[in-house]
């Protein structure tokens, strides 16, 4: 099972986005980071809770807890009287289809995102018999701008969000100079720039009602680099990179 490390930016109520405290994680800066466990494959996970570090092949982050306030036992979101909701990339499988799992167990209504509208409609099928949650389809391929746009607007756009999953990505193996230019520019447009705007689109509202967070889903391979592999290396640095400065705003 590969590794994956995923960064998140979290809210919180009194506004201290910017408190650090060094752990000696790979995303070191981080003050909320443990460990959980999280099936890289599309396969039924325990509650990331209820893990411990050598039980765990990939790394995910758990909120600190704020006095006074009330919060969900994975994620670390503030409850309130309706129901928060998520927003997932790549949600149609794997790891993305990981995360709506548990956030749907955790009583998150979902925004699902992928280019598959069979397999991610099956998902959400799934999801609203066996939890009752509310579940949308939005199908987009976030290399192509006009995507990226109309799912920015329904970040921007939904009241309730609280969380934002940049999940959706690729790999590639091969020599840089003789990989395929399209399939390379496709995955700096899908770690990078989506990353960007979506990651743009939902922030303003988050920081407004103070709560909520972000999770770019980035990988080990973020941290090193790799001959065939470079441009997924280095764009999944960048996500890394990127999430990081952001908490330090």
């Amino acid at each position: 099972m590969t590794g994956v490390q995923t960064c998140a930016l979290p809210i919180y109520r009194d506004g201290r986005h910017h408190e650090r405290e060094n752990r000696g994680s790979p995303c070191h800066g981080f003050d909320f980071i443990r460990w959980g466990r999280l099936e890289a494959l599309a396969r039924a996970a325990p509650h990331p809770g209820r893990a411990g570090p050598s039980a765990c092949p990939v790394r995910s982050h758990r909120f600190r807890t704020h006095p006074g306030l009330a919060w969900n036992s994975w994620l670390e979101i503030p409850m309130s009287t309706s129901r928060p909701i998520a927003l997932i990339t790549g949600a149609s499988a794997g790891i993305g289809a990981t995360f709506a799992r548990h956030l749907a167990a955790e009583g998150y209504d979902l925004i699902l995102v992928a280019r598959r509208a069979e397999a991610l409609e099956k998902l959400a099928v799934e999801l609203r018999s066996q939890r009752g949650i509310t579940v949308e389809c939005i199908t987009a391929d976030l290399t192509r701008d006009e995507d990226i746009a109309a799912v920015g607007h329904r970040l921007a756009s939904t009241e309730r969000l609280a969380l934002l999953v940049n999940n959706a990505g690729f790999g590639t193996r091969s020599l840089f100079f003789e990989a395929d230019p399209a399939r390379e520019d496709a995955m700096h447009r899908l770690h990078v720039l989506a990353t960007e705007r979506l990651t743009r689109a939902a922030l303003p509202g988050l920081v407004a009602r103070n709560s909520g967070g972000i999770i770019n889903v980035a990988s080990v391979a973020a941290f090193i680099q790799s001959p065939r592999n470079i441009s997924y290396c280095s764009t999944k640095a960048w996500m890394a990179s990127f999430t990081e400065g952001l908490y330090m705003e």
